[in-house]
C-alpha cells in the first residue's frame, strides 16, 4: 500500500461527489482517488476539482484492478454486481451502491467472490447513522415492550426525465430497488429478515415497466412488516416501530449534510405524550461511511457482513414487484 491507499471510482452520478469526494476532501484527501467514467466533461470537472486522477472512460480490465486498494462502484444498477464480482479478483476490497445485485442469480457470485482477506460491502450510508445503534439497544432491552409491527415510508419524487432514464424492474429500475436497500437495512437491525420461503405480500403502480409506487408486507413472529416506497410523491423517509408501550419514530432518515446529523428519534406513548431524543455526532453519513472504509482498506475491519441476507431481501422484494405487472 502507497503512502495513502487509493481508491478508484467507477462512476461520474452525483452519488460518487456526495459519498466520497466532499467527505475525502474534507478529511484531508487519507484515499488518493482516481475516477473512471464515460461523461469526459463530469469527469474532468472532478477530477480538476478534487485532485483525483483521470482513470478514462472505459472500465479496467480486471488486472487493472490490481493497482488499486479499493474499487467503488456507482455504475447503474444492472452492472452492480457484475463489476464488483470482476473488481473483486483483483481488488481486495470493493465498496458498491445500493443496490448490491438485483438478480438472485448474483448473490452465490458476490459471496464467493473475495479472495485473500478481502471484502465487498454494500455503501448503504444510513448504516454509518447513529440513530442506529440507538434503535438496537432499545429492542435489545426491551425497554418499550414486545415489538408488534415495523412500517417504513420512503418517497423520492423524481422528474418524468429522471423516471424515464432508468432501466426497466427486471434490470433494477423503479422505486423498489432503489429504495428497498434502506428498509432492508432496519428490517436485518430488528434481526426480522425472512426466510428464502418466505411469501411476501406485494403491490405497485407502474410506468413503463417500472414501479412509481410499490408496497411490501409480510409478518414474521406475530410482527408485521411492511414498506412502502415511491418516485412520484413528495418526499417522506421514516421509519416506525410500534411497541406494547410506546411508539418510536426515526424521521427525516435520508438527509445528511457534512458537519450534522438532522435526525430525531421521537419516541411517542400510549398517553400521547411525544419525547424527542436527538441524536448525537458531527458528521455526515458520508463522512462516517469513508471512514469505515478507510479502516476496512488500512485495518481490515468488517464493512459489511449483512450485505448478501440484504441482497436477498432486496431482490425478493423486487420479484415480487415484478409480479405485480
Amino acid at each position: 500500500m502507497a503512502d495513502r491507499p487509493t481508491l478508484a471510482c467507477l462512476g461520474s452520478s452525483d452519488i460518487v461527489e456526495r459519498a466520497v469526494l466532499v467527505p475525502n476532501a474534507a478529511f484531508g484527501a487519507p484515499f488518493e482517488i482516481g475516477i473512471c467514467a464515460r461523461n469526459f466533461m463530469r469527469r474532468k470537472d472532478l477530477c480538476d476539482r478534487f485532485s483525483a486522477a483521470d482513470l478514462g472512460g472505459d472500465l479496467p480490465d480486471e488486472s487493472a484492478y490490481e493497482n488499486f486498494d479499493a474499487v467503488y462502484i456507482a455504475l447503474p444498477n444492472p452492472m452492480h454486481a457484475k463489476i464488483a464480482v470482476a473488481a473483486a479478483a483483483g481488488c481486495r476490497h470493493v465498496f458498491v451502491e445500493k443496490p448490491a445485485c438485483v438478480d438472485e442469480r448474483d448473490i452465490a457470485r458476490l459471496s464467493g467472490a473475495t479472495r485473500d482477506g478481502g471484502q465487498i460491502g454494500e455503501a448503504l450510508m444510513t448504516a454509518a447513522a447513529p440513530w442506529t445503534a440507538r434503535i438496537a439497544a432499545l429492542v435489545a432491552g426491551n425497554e418499550a415492550g414486545a415489538l408488534q409491527r415495523v412500517r417504513t415510508r420512503i418517497h423520492l419524487k423524481l422528474s418524468a426525465d429522471r423516471r424515464r432514464a432508468l432501466p426497466d424492474i427486471a434490470q433494477g429500475g423503479g422505486a423498489c430497488f432503489d429504495l428497498a436497500p434502506y428498509w432492508a437495512q432496519l428490517v436485518e437491525l430488528l434481526g426480522l429478515m425472512p426466510d428464502a420461503e418466505q411469501r411476501l405480500e406485494a403491490a405497485a403502480e407502474f410506468e413503463d415497466r417500472r414501479d412509481i409506487r410499490s408496497r411490501i408486507q409480510y409478518s414474521l413472529g406475530g410482527i408485521v412488516i411492511d414498506a412502502s416506497f415511491s418516485h412520484d410523491n413528495d418526499y417522506v423517509a421514516e421509519h416506525q416501530l410500534v411497541f406494547a408501550d410506546r411508539r418510536v419514530v426515526v424521521k427525516d432518515f435520508l438527509r445528511s449534510r457534512l458537519g450534522t446529523f438532522p435526525v430525531r428519534v421521537e419516541r411517542v406513548y400510549n398517553s400521547g405524550e411525544t419525547f424527542v431524543e436527538r441524536t448525537g455526532g458531527h458528521c455526515s453519513y458520508y463522512a462516517a461511511q469513508l471512514r469505515r472504509m478507510l479502516a476496512t482498506v488500512i485495518d481490515g475491519r468488517p464493512f459489511d457482513p449483512g450485505m448478501i441476507g440484504r441482497a436477498r431481501l432486496v431482490t425478493m422484494a423486487g420479484r415480487s414487484v415484478a409480479a405485480c405487472l
